[in-house]
């Protein structure tokens, strides 16, 4: 996911490699997670959610005590509460666009003005306080400019697929390294606008650093 901006910490990498600030996410196999050394944080989607949450074990609270952090799908109001009720590193909403990556998903494409209202409802902690849940976009997002004004209207990261590809134009043109950093530099400013526009520069640029 492309976020605007690194973290200082090490998702890991075993070895004895130089650590850099690239975070390890394990998509839906949490207990492999658990089992690997290095890995930052899970992804569930809604399904693997629930699938846990039922469970007669302690198999969530395996998880949520082992220190990493999760993220969790959401393309519906439904789903978005039952994230918001275990408190995830942030959340994902999508296909913002049509895509083909995400053709079984079995929700259409979401658009600008979900991301406004995903981002309304997840801007407090639940009770009032300033400082909620980051909400990351994906699907179909194939610019810099769909990102940056994705931002613009409250995402916090952007997560892509075939727009980093080794077919696509941009990356065949410029190399990943050119591509992530022009679309990590509109993402930047485009969230930083924001922040200054609600009065409050903290509320988004420090949220979004935690996923």
């Amino acid at each position: 996911a492309t976020g605007g901006g690194g973290g200082s910490d090490s998702g890991g990498g075993g070895g004895g490699g130089e650590c850099t600030p690239t975070r390890l996410w394990v998509n839906d196999h949490w207990q492999l997670a658990l089992e690997c050394g290095g890995v930052y944080g899970v992804h569930l989607g809604h399904e693997d959610l629930m699938e846990l949450l039922c469970k007669d074990d302690d198999s969530f609270d395996q998880l949520a005590d082992s220190g990493l952090r999760l993220g969790l799908s959401t393309h519906s109001y439904s789903e978005l509460c039952s994230a918001r009720a275990v408190h995830p590193s942030y959340v994902a909403l999508g296909p913002i666009y049509p895509t083909e990556s995400k053709k079984d998903v079995g929700f259409g494409p979401q658009g600008r003005e979900a991301v406004e209202r995903w981002s309304e409802l997840l801007a407090t902690d639940g009770k009032g306080n300033i400082g909620g849940i980051p909400l990351v976009v994906i699907g179909g997002i194939n610019s810099d400019a769909q990102a940056r004004d994705l931002c613009a209207g409250g995402a916090d990261s952007v997560a892509v697929i075939g727009a980093m590809s080794e077919k696509a134009p941009e990356v065949a043109a410029e190399g990943l390294g050119g591509v992530v950093e022009r679309w990590n530099n509109a993402i930047s400013g485009a969230k930083r606008a924001r922040a200054l526009n609600s009065g409050f520069l903290g509320i988004t640029l420090g949220g979004a650093e935690e996923a």
